[in-house]
């Protein structure tokens, strides 16, 4: 059947299992180099696979375009959404100089063709793919902190198959290969014959002009292209960038067949102002202030949903989907693994041991007690992790009965260094936990050092399923780290 419908359930599952392998890779500090980098070979191999597959079948409708083309005298088109996937099919049949508009309505996407493929006999493949990981095999190794906005916009000029020879009672049609099902590309633009070339050395008329929607605004962004041979993205061959936010859409010109995507080259939240979180009736609210946007995000026991801004209220999903989703529409809250050439104002990441301890307790004690970030933190070891934390008082003032907890993973006890924690009404870069009777009582964990507050308050822990999610939920983002 030369057609999407059958492969489309099947790219969908994989999707899915794409999500399932990223969430992971990204929701556990303590997980290894050998094992990260294993999965995420799989999650590569996995959507190459999936591209593959719709690669095949646009090579089989392309096959099959006599039977499928509603009039001869036109150009053949199709294009077909589903899930996080555009995709679009072209044939230039007639090489009339008068059809330059490539219009795909429904996905947003135009394209105005320049007079090199206009009178050309070829054929474009187009494949916009927004899903969390649609990025994953993109990686430039220059650039660890970009993000993609938005998707991939995958552009392909390709072979068109020889038109079937009809008789009466058979069509005679060439099949493709065993050995190869996919598309057969075009290297472009076209070599210039140095008798054709213009006298000023300007190229011809190769650029085609691209429009792209997108439904978000998108500060400190740029367009690149993906170049294979060198495993980096680049702005080589794009040219005119317009960003137009009143349109909902992006405008540019570009020579290169190449993957191209809306690119933000530094975390784009990072470093935090700060975060709170409180209990609420469905679970625990997260506040989390950002360098450029500030998001309200409710852990519940179905899902992680957008309360703030608004227009995002209709983002409910596990947390590590929706941080993906989010970094997609440019608002980027997805902690950095390491910072060495960020300028994150002389930040550096804390212990992972002192981080994950940390995480464990507010979120087995999430459901009692409301927790914000400290001041502090960023100044003291990076064996040491502080924040504040307090029972819920909705008539109480905002900057009231605050306790500091400080755990610190290196704390040197005799010749063996432990892991401790303390609650205190203030912490700064002198404090130190002191083993005697005038001091604060000394906690072997977060998760003991917060019992204590809870028992006063006298409220009950989350649900499983609201810790686990909001332990996702602070292990993506580095709440601990960041503030």
């Amino acid at each position: 059947d030369p057609s999407f419908d059958e492969l489309i359930p099947i790219i969908n599952e994989a999707e899915k299992l794409c999500d399932d392998l990223d969430a992971a890779i990204h929701t556990s500090l303590t997980l290894d180099k050998k094992e990260r980098q294993r999965l995420t070979d799989q999650l590569i191999n996995l959507r190459m696979t999936m591209h593959l597959q719709l690669e095949s079948a646009s090579a089989r409708i392309l096959q099959y375009m006599d039977q499928l083309v509603e009039d001869t005298t036109e150009n053949f088109v199709t294009s077909r959404s589903f899930g996080c996937f555009k995709l679009g099919l072209w044939a230039n049949l007639t090489k009339n100089p008068r059809h330059k508009a490539l219009e795909f309505t429904n996905e947003g996407i135009n394209i105005a063709l320049p007079k090199a493929l206009v009178l050309t006999g070829v054929g474009i493949r187009l494949l916009h793919e927004t899903g969390p990981t649609a990025t994953c095999q993109f990686r430039d190794a220059s650039k660890p902190f970009m993000s993609i906005v938005g998707g991939i916009l995958h552009l392909d000029l390709v072979e068109l198959p020889e038109w079937p020879a009809n008789s009466t009672k058979w069509v005679i049609r060439k099949i493709l290969s065993p050995n190869y099902q996919g598309l057969r590309r075009i290297s472009y633009p076209f070599p210039i014959d140095p008798a054709e070339a213009s006298v000023d050395g300007e190229d011809a008329d190769v650029d085609l002009i691209i429009t792209l929607k997108l439904p978000f605004t998108v500060p400190n962004a740029t367009l690149m292209n993906w170049d294979a041979e060198t495993n980096s993205w680049t702005s080589d061959g794009i040219r005119d960038v317009v960003f137009e936010p009143e349109q909902g859409q992006v405008k540019f010109r570009t020579c290169y067949f190449r993957p191209t995507a809306v690119v933000q080259t530094a975390p784009s939240e990072f470093p935090l102002s700060s975060w709170t979180m409180r209990p609420c009736s469905n679970g625990v609210r997260v506040d989390i202030v950002g360098k450029q946007d500030t998001i309200q995000i409710e852990v519940s026991e179905q899902y992680c949903s957008v309360w703030k801004p608004e227009s995002l209220s209709s983002y409910r999903m596990p947390p590590s989907l929706l941080l993906k989703n989010l970094a997609h529409v440019g608002m980027n809250f997805i902690g950095p693994r390491e910072v060495t050439r960020l300028d994150l104002q002389d930040i550096t990441l804390k212990n992972p041991i002192a981080e994950e301890a940390c995480i464990l307790g507010i979120t087995f004690m999430a459901a009692g007690l409301q927790f914000r970030s400290s001041s502090i933190n960023k100044k003291i070891a990076t064996s040491k992790i502080t924040f504040q934390v307090r029972t819920p008082d909705n008539t109480a003032d905002e900057e009231t009965g605050w306790t500091h907890v400080l755990f610190d993973a290196q704390y040197r006890l005799g010749d063996a260094y432990k892991k401790v924690c303390i609650t205190a009404s203030d912490v700064t870069e002198e404090t130190k936990v002191v083993a005697d009777d005038s001091s604060p009582q000394i906690h072997a964990t977060a998760v003991h050092a917060l019992k204590e507050i809870l028992k006063s308050a006298g409220a009950a822990e989350p649900s499983p399923a609201v810790a686990d999610s909001l332990h996702e939920l602070l292990t993506i983002t580095r709440l601990l780290c960041f503030t």
